[in-house]
């Protein structure tokens, strides 16, 4: 079965060594308080998009395409900001052999400094920018994503992770990504 994971940029070479594991296992839990569902820590998310939104940066900006057989179909609850976008799944952890491919928004290549111990490709992507003058959102254009590029923090757990900063230090916010893979 086929199915997807957003990570950090930061956590990348770490996964790709021992794999994707619960954070019962790492440690690593870079909610916030409060910001985290009550889901179990004992086991690993995957996900399968059913919109075109088919990443989802919140998470990471790496995604990560793996192939597992043993993965089960989680409940979503009803409030959850990512019900019907895409279905979850969960598993005790995913082998480093089964992460077939990695995925980056080509945008960002030259901003992003770190070197990755696997090929990653780098693709074009699709997203929304919400600024002050488009507040609703709009598609955005290259210099929208050049100047996110420029301005963002890249590693989740950063103040004001992947939010750019316009000229006028307006903020400029994306949303509704689409890797195209």
């Amino acid at each position: 079965m086929t199915l997807f994971k957003n990570v950090c940029i930061k956590d990348l070479n770490r996964i790709l060594e021992e794999g994707i594991l619960p954070i019962s296992v790492t440690g690593n839990n870079d909610w916030l308080d409060g910001k985290r569902a009550a889901n179990s820590e004992d086991v690993v998310y995957l996900f399968e998009a059913i919109t075109e939104n088919n990443s989802f940066p919140q998470y990471g900006l790496a995604l990560l395409e793996v192939e597992v057989e043993d993965a089960i179909k989680n409940h979503i609850e009803e409030n959850d900001i990512n019900k019907g976008i895409y279905e979850e799944y969960i598993i005790n952890e995913v082998k480093p052999e089964e992460i077939k491919n990695i995925y980056l928004p080509s945008f960002l290549k030259d901003a992003i400094e770190e070197t990755f111990s696997r090929p990653v490709q780098w693709v074009d992507v699709e997203v929304t920018a919400q600024t002050e003058e488009h507040p609703f959102g709009e598609k955005a254009d290259v210099v929208i994503l050049k100047r996110v590029a420029k301005t963002a923090p890249l590693h989740t757990g950063r103040f004001n992770y992947l939010r750019g900063v316009q000229e006028d230090r307006t903020m400029i916010d994306l949303s509704n990504w689409t890797y195209k893979f």
